[in-house]
């Protein structure tokens, strides 16, 4: 028997939430490009690298919102579990594939930080907007591996304000305007935060 699968490449929460949620991605990933691009030929080149992947990482998750491709994982996984024979081991599989992701993501952390270890007071709010979209996509993780200790009165989904959130702290630091004056510095110009001068 073939295998079934209900997910279809379309667009699939079209709710005011979840139109709400990709655009606020789509924007943030928008204006972290223009971060990019606006540091000049002689800025840091761990900043450029810095926007370039936070846009990638936004772009990304704003399409997902909407093309959802965890469903067609979950079910590719369902299938594969089904024909091996090992499915009424999956929790197992589960946490072990929750406790992979959790790993992988404090060591891409833990480089984040290196990379931009003297810069990171200048990125302050993008990194807490990072760190609120993490936080999400955790208790999505927890959520679909049935890990959560909030299963059965909440969902993923009541916690979709740290995407807005964190999306919203990600675009102000990308958007800040150049050439803005430092404080008590006279005649001092100070590069924005996107260019981390």
């Amino acid at each position: 028997m073939p295998p079934k699968f209900d997910w279809t490449p379309a667009l699939h929460d079209l709710t005011l939430r979840g139109v709400s949620v990709s655009a606020a991605y789509l924007a943030a990933a928008w204006l972290s490009w223009r971060a990019r691009a606006r540091i000049a030929a002689d800025a840091s080149f761990r900043l450029g690298l810095f926007w370039l992947l936070t846009a990638g990482g936004l772009a990304m998750l704003g399409l997902n919102k909407q093309l959802d491709l965890q469903t067609l994982i979950i079910q590719v996984g369902r299938e594969i579990a089904l024909a091996q024979g090992w499915y009424e081991q999956r929790r197992a599989v589960q946490a072990a594939f929750l406790a992979a992701a959790a790993i992988s993501g404090l060591t891409l952390a833990w480089l984040g930080l290196a990379l931009i270890r003297k810069q990171w007071a200048q990125l302050k709010w993008a990194l807490a907007g990072i760190g609120l979209i993490a936080a999400y996509l955790g208790t999505r993780a927890a959520e679909i591996t049935h890990v959560g200790f909030w299963q059965g009165s909440l969902s993923s989904d009541d916690f979709f304000l740290l995407e807005l959130a964190g999306a919203a702290l990600i675009a102000w630091q990308a958007a800040r305007p150049a050439g803005r004056k430092e404080r008590g510095g006279a005649g001092s110009s100070s590069a924005t935060i996107a260019q981390g001068k």
